[in-house]
């Protein structure tokens, strides 16, 4: 699978390349899969996905080293899942998964950075935001590597999503957004926050979902919060005094949030 790995090439051309290459192999040999697929992964997994694992395990601790050198983004990471309409690589959430647990035979810290940057960040703005919405804020994050990430759990309220009291206020073509957010994964490098906020009365039928990007006057990372393991996955606080974010960067309808 690896001998014509295109080397010189940029990092996202060879991820395609070997992505190719994989698929015909395992099209046209699918009985090289047939063992793993019995004892290793079960049923679940195709040809396709097969290949994929094997190909990234064999790369292993040179592939996690490009990883933090050249960017997930850039090797293609990021795209896994997505479709190439939107910048993606056409694959599917299992090899995405495959991925996954593939960096984290190596370093967990990179494999909790892309599982949040694409599954909790990016997911829920490229399935319930619009097309233009897909192209500001989805593309950068596989074209270029921009961080993504998801801001629900709050200080005071943990994992009640329900009572969550970060307040967006309406004021034209704006939200005023004021309230804090914690143990939010990638928080510290994050470039653009995938956040729930209350827009209207209290319980599940008053949060929406709206996009905060670093820089935002308002917007800031407290501190990085210490754990006991995944330090080079940051896990930090985040401050919102009276944020100003467009109506624009609404993900779905108003109050609409808690479905997603």
């Amino acid at each position: 699978i690896h001998a014509s790995f295109p080397a010189g090439a940029p990092p996202r051309a060879q991820f395609k390349a070997i992505w190719r290459e994989m698929s015909a192999f395992a099209t046209e040999n699918p009985q090289a899969f047939a063992f793993l697929e019995l004892h290793h992964h079960g049923s679940y997994l195709d040809a396709q996905n097969l290949a994929l694992d094997q190909s990234l395990r064999t790369f292993g601790a040179g592939f996690v080293r490009a990883a933090h050198e050249r960017g997930l983004g850039e090797l293609g990471l990021f795209g896994i899942p997505f479709p190439a309409s939107v910048g993606g690589g056409d694959g599917d959430f299992t090899s995405l998964c495959i991925a996954i647990e593939e960096l984290a035979r190596v370093d967990q810290s990179l494999a909790i950075t892309l599982e949040a940057g694409v599954g909790l960040g990016a997911s829920p703005i490229f399935k319930f935001g619009t097309p233009e919405q897909q192209r500001r804020f989805v593309t950068p994050c596989l074209a270029e590597g921009k961080i993504a990430a998801l801001a629900v759990t709050e200080p005071g309220g943990g994992s009640d999503v329900a009572g969550l009291a970060t307040r967006a206020e309406r004021d034209g073509d704006h939200y005023v957004v004021t309230g804090a957010k914690t143990f939010i994964t990638s928080g510290m490098r994050a470039d653009l926050v995938t956040c729930a906020v209350r827009t209207g009365g209290p319980g599940h039928g008053g949060i929406s979902l709206l996009v905060i990007e670093r820089g935002t006057p308002g917007f800031g990372a407290g501190r990085k919060l210490r754990k006991t393991g995944w330090w080079a996955s940051d896990t930090a606080e985040l401050h919102f005094d009276g944020c100003r974010v467009p109506v624009a960067n609404r993900i779905g309808p108003e109050h609409g949030a808690f479905p997603m």
